[in-house]
């Protein structure tokens, strides 16, 4: 159900140098941005992230789990009959703005919509 990520990662300026962050949550959050380009959201199973980064799905729920924490992605678990118990993962596209963008009421209130819905679940 999920793709493998293009060939870069995006990883903002806020994540890469989050001093509460491991190096590779870090790296995660840029594969997550990467596997969420084509729907806004990441469907990849611990196992696919295990596999990545040689690590336990343990490992890679805590991290995942430590992001959701800092409010960097947001956890979505939806069942579908053909499919069961999908989680996907959305990036908070918040930390890609810039602490000193100006942006006019029309974009403010876009990007308000967009961080309700984000805290809402």
């Amino acid at each position: 159900m999920f793709e493998q990520p293009n060939y870069y990662a995006v990883i903002p300026e806020p994540v890469r140098y989050d001093k509460r962050l491991k190096a590779f949550e870090r790296l995660m959050f840029g594969d997550i941005m990467a596997l969420s380009n084509r729907n806004g959201f990441c469907t990849a199973p611990n196992s696919y992230f295990a596999k990545l980064y040689d690590a336990d799905k343990t490992t890679i729920s805590r991290w995942i789990s430590h992001l959701s924490d800092l409010e960097y992605v947001r956890i979505k678990n939806e069942w579908y009959p053909q499919l069961g118990n999908v989680r996907k993962i959305y990036p908070n596209i918040a930390v890609m703005m810039p602490k000193d963008c100006y942006l006019s009421d029309e974009e403010v209130r876009a990007i308000d919509l967009v961080l309700a819905c984000f805290k809402e679940s």
